[in-house]
């Protein structure tokens, strides 16, 4: 079954995961806390017996229902690592998208990135069945990926000077 998460950061700068809301009161987003078996999502400087966090409505974003090699959960705008053909991290690295034309998550590589404004794409990884990836244009596959950052906090981990 395929499961349902949001992520987004609070004003005090905490990223949380559970399930999405809204407010009727204040119109507010809101994360409601979701407690894997033994999993603690709780961070220390939050209040634990608060469930429900408000989160800034920009940085809301979709878990893709996949996990890195660290079993870590992948949401959209996350920037990612990855592998081509079963080989070591090597320097690739692109950022978790949705691609309404193919109706599927994507990497997509930049030549020029500015989150607010253009994007220049250079190339578009899709999810295959079975876990693989694949540039629809060649025959290489993605094989693993690894969260490196997010485009919020980490926007210089896009490597478009490379292109």
């Amino acid at each position: 079954m395929k499961e349902i998460l949001f992520k987004g950061k609070t004003e005090k700068g905490v990223w949380l995961s559970g399930d999405i809301f809204t407010d009727i009161q204040t119109g507010n987003s809101m994360i409601m806390l979701v407690v894997r078996d033994g999993e603690d999502n709780f961070d220390e400087e939050i209040n634990e017996c608060q469930q429900a966090f408000v989160v800034d409505d920009d940085t809301v974003r979709q878990f893709i229902n996949r996990r890195d090699t660290a079993k870590e959960d992948v949401f959209e705008l996350d920037i990612v690592a990855f592998t081509v053909d079963g080989g070591d991290f090597d320097g690739e690295a692109g950022v978790i998208e949705y691609d309404e034309a193919q109706s599927a998550y994507c990497v997509n590589q930049y030549s020029s990135f500015d989150f607010y404004e253009e994007k220049n794409i250079h190339a578009s990884y899709f999810f295959k069945p079975g876990g693989y990836c694949g540039d629809y244009g060649s025959h290489e596959f993605i094989y693993s990926i690894k969260v490196i950052g997010n485009v919020f906090d980490n926007p210089e981990l896009i490597k478009c000077d490379v292109f």
